[in-house]
């Protein structure tokens, strides 16, 4: 009796062991939360809201949208691709900037956009963790990230780590963007966040002109990397 305690202890202790080494954990169970029951001041602004709450209906179905992201354009059947970010990929719904590129370049992939006007890390991290990364398994979450950014939207570890947590199965890019009235800087702090093994870190060449020139040049960066884990 008592040999069979120690090698119970063993393999408890065992067990804690691998756990502490970083072995594979339970997925977080989905959560669906409305924006109205966000904390106070967590969601940026009645567009971030209202796109939250578009977004988690997406979610929740996997449903992409090849076109224009409206429900009748959006159907189930999983989703591969999401991109997340602010106002430069909220613009990749816009018909008179990313639409006809989106509508070239990624109708037949499976991708929504859950890019939103106002969003922040810190917005992001509610919004992601009340929603927008369940009901669905991606081969690949694009994050954008402006440059330069207000210094509340400095900290996107905890994204990146949500990200990992809710969709362990796929890769992970940080895609950096930069404004033309932006000054280069080089690559910025999320670049050290990068492993090339899941999450991996790219830029834009030169800036981001908000036309479909622009949404082009972005599309064209991108490429390789869809190619390469969505193929």
């Amino acid at each position: 009796m008592g040999r069979a305690w120690v090698w119970m202890g063993v393999a408890a202790a065992l067990i804690c062991a691998a756990s502490a080494q970083g072995q594979p954990q339970a997925t977080p169970s989905p959560v669906w939360t409305p924006s109205a029951k966000a904390p106070p001041g967590r969601l940026t602004g009645g567009l971030e809201a209202q796109r939250h709450d578009f977004f988690i209906g997406l979610a929740r179905t996997a449903s992409s949208c090849p076109g224009a992201p409206l429900s009748e354009k959006c159907h189930p059947g999983g989703i591969d691709l999401v991109l997340f970010g602010a106002t430069p990929a909220e613009m990749w719904w816009w018909p008179d900037r990313g639409m006809p590129v989106w509508e070239q370049a990624f109708a037949s992939r499976k991708a929504v956009n859950f890019g939103a006007q106002g969003t922040c890390s810190q917005s992001l991290l509610w919004r992601m963790q009340n929603g927008e990364l369940d009901g669905y398994q991606a081969k690949l979450v694009v994050l954008q990230i402006s440059e330069p950014r207000p210094p509340a939207c400095v900290d996107y570890a905890p994204v990146i780590a949500e990200i990992r947590a809710r969709q362990p199965q796929a890769k992970i890019l940080v895609f950096s963007t930069r404004l033309p009235q932006g000054t280069d800087s080089g690559p910025g702090p999320e670049a050290g966040l990068a492993d090339n093994q899941t999450v991996f870190y790219a830029r834009l060449p030169g800036a981001l002109t908000l036309d479909r020139a622009g949404y082009q040049a972005w599309d064209q960066a991108l490429e390789p990397w869809l190619k390469r884990f969505l193929n």
